[in-house]
């Protein structure tokens, strides 16, 4: 075999597997959409955007190059930190017309009560 050859049926090959990968993707894209459940669509989006190995490095304060998963969280935190306010009590005026004049007083998350929302969930929500 001559290398143009092997060369072209390579090409072949890469095409047929980004053809057939492409078609897998847009099936499940269709599932998502036919489910009519904006909770398969919200679990769809989050796969595709969530972590990647790849991400790219990041430039500190003083220009070191930054590619830790630690380190760059840490730097993540320094920024935030630096550009958010001290909280000052004061809450907005509420305008959510459902409220029909009662307030939440207050949220709590924790462990338990996240635990039990959780499975509450139904596994046919989910693709």
């Amino acid at each position: 075999m001559t290398d143009v050859l092997v060369r072209s049926q390579y090409e072949e090959c890469a095409y047929e597997w980004r053809m057939q990968i492409r078609e897998s993707e847009k099936q499940t894209e269709l599932r998502v959409i036919e489910s009519n459940n904006l909770g398969a669509f919200y679990n769809y989006v989050n796969k595709r955007i969530s972590y990647r190995s790849g991400n790219s490095a990041l430039i500190d304060g003083v220009g070191n190059v930054i590619v830790n998963d630690v380190d760059k969280a840490n730097l993540f935190n320094e920024y935030f930190a630096s550009v958010g306010t001290v909280d000052n009590n004061v809450l907005p005026p509420s305008t959510n017309k459902m409220s029909k004049g009662k307030m939440l007083s207050n949220v709590e998350f924790n462990s338990d009560n996240v635990m039990l929302a959780m499975n509450q969930l139904k596994e046919s929500k989910f693709v």
